[in-house]
């Protein structure tokens, strides 16, 4: 490297340091990478960022969903990214994810007297309450699920809210319902993402089949990412799919989405009445 290469890094990063902060790359991860951007030209297929300490960095335009623009004066400028992404989230329609091992196949004949079904034997149960202190963690990680701030990691933040308030299950479980129907958009995207954690449990599956419906709902929602997450977790509850073509960033659901959810919604419908007797047998146990 030669000596006037090295003065410009020098002089850059003592710039750096000066501003009160920098750009913020925000991936679709949401993983937040704060420095400086040196290129973001419209026909480049990558950004190239310097980060203090650490030096340049390319990241690919397709992986970044907003570039957060922050000058000395304060003001910020959002550019989101992605006119006409990949569509996201969409299913292998060659086979059902994680498929459920206590599900039936429909197309088996039933042995003897017994009565086919869709889910096979299952349990429903409303989720536990949590004691204080666990209501005081939820409560903390709630917050954070839709850490809105622009510096600090908010990202990060957003990131450990949905483990921890997957860890937490089943007493997070009420809460986090509520997250699904939030004005928050982050809070609304990420309360998908635990129940498709959870739904994956084979202990934490009683109680969620009762919000098949509201899972259904959300593969119609307005935000890309809401769709497809809620998608995911319906799959992962179930252990099947319904060929879910994937979502346009920034785009209304297509034809072939609102498709999707019409097919879960008719999946709710055939197993409803098996749900409905899980939870008169649980009813009856419990008197």
């Amino acid at each position: 490297m030669d000596l006037k290469r090295v003065g410009w890094l020098v002089l850059l990063a003592a710039w750096l340091t000066a501003v009160s902060w920098a750009d913020t790359i925000v991936l679709k991860s949401n993983r937040e990478i704060n420095g400086v951007i040196l290129e973001a030209d419209a026909d480049s297929t990558y950004v190239e960022l310097f980060i203090p300490k650490v030096g340049k960095m390319k990241i690919l335009k397709r992986d970044i969903a907003e570039i957060i623009w922050n000058d000395d004066d304060g003001s910020t400028y959002v550019e989101e990214f992605g006119a006409t992404p990949p569509r996201v989230g969409a299913s292998n329609p060659g086979s059902n994810p994680e498929p459920d091992p206590d599900a039936t196949d429909p197309d088996t004949p039933a042995d003897g007297d017994v009565e086919e079904t869709i889910l096979g034997e299952i349990e429903v149960a409303d989720p536990p309450g949590p004691n204080s202190s666990q209501q005081d963690e939820i409560d903390l990680w709630l917050r954070r699920l839709g850490d809105m701030r622009r510096r600090g990691g908010a990202g990060t933040r957003r990131i450990m809210a949905v483990k921890e308030l997957a860890r937490l299950a089943p007493v997070s479980l009420k809460a986090v319902e509520g997250e699904m129907s939030s004005a928050n958009l982050y809070a609304r995207r990420n309360a998908f993402l635990i129940f498709e954690d959870v739904g994956r449990q084979k202990d934490m599956k009683k109680y969620l089949w009762k919000m098949i419906p509201k899972f259904a709902r959300g593969v119609g929602d307005d935000d890309y990412q809401v769709r497809a997450n809620a998608n995911r977790a319906l799959e992962a509850l179930t252990g099947k799919n319904q060929s879910y073509p994937g979502a346009r960033e920034n785009s209304p659901p297509s034809e072939a989405e609102l498709k999707t959810q019409a097919a879960w919604q008719k999946f709710w419908q055939d197993v409803e009445p098996e749900i409905e007797a899980a939870v008169a047998k649980a009813q009856e146990e419990q008197e």
